[in-house]
C-alpha cells in the first residue's frame, strides 16, 4: 500500500481515469484495499494540485494536507482489506462479465440525451433585471 501511495502521489491521474485503472489492478491480483489507496490518493494529491496549493496556502498546509490524505488512504485501505476483501473479490467475476451491450448502449443514449438537454438549458439566456 505504501508503494502504491508513493506512485499515486506524483502521478497525475484524475478520478475518472483512476476508477478503471483500479479495477484493472484488482483483476490482475492487487488487493482491493491497495486499489482503494490508489483511488483516494491519486486524484486528491498530485504534483499539479500540490504546486497550486503551495502558492495559495504555503508549504506547511501542503504537508499537512498530503499527510492527512496519505494517512486516511492507508487506514481505509487496511480496513477495506480486513473487512471487505473476501466480499469484493468474490464479486469480481460478476463485475468483469458486466458487458451486456444493450444495457450500455441504452446508458450511452440516455447520457447523450441528458447532456444535450442540460447543454440547451445552460445556453438559455437568463432574463436581465433592470434597476
Amino acid at each position: 500500500m505504501v508503494l502504491v501511495l508513493a506512485v499515486a502521489i506524483p502521478l497525475y491521474v484524475c478520478a475518472t481515469s483512476s476508477t478503471p485503472l483500479a479495477l484493472s489492478f484488482i483483476s490482475q491480483g492487487m488487493s482491493p484495499g491497495t486499489a482503494l489507496v490508489f483511488l483516494l490518493a491519486g486524484p486528491a494529491v498530485n504534483t499539479a494540485s500540490l504546486v497550486v496549493m503551495k502558492k495559495m496556502f504555503g508549504t506547511r498546509a501542503v504537508i499537512r494536507y498530503s499527510l492527512s490524505i496519505a494517512g486516511s488512504a492507508l487506514a481505509l485501505g487496511i480496513i477495506t482489506d480486513i473487512y471487505f476483501r473476501d466480499i469484493l473479490l468474490s464479486n469480481l467475476p460478476r463485475l468483469a462479465q458486466a458487458t451486456d451491450t444493450t444495457l450500455w448502449e441504452n446508458m450511452e443514449t440516455l447520457s447523450a440525451v441528458l447532456l444535450f438537454f442540460f447543454s440547451i438549458l445552460a445556453c438559455k439566456p437568463k432574463p436581465q433585471k433592470i434597476y
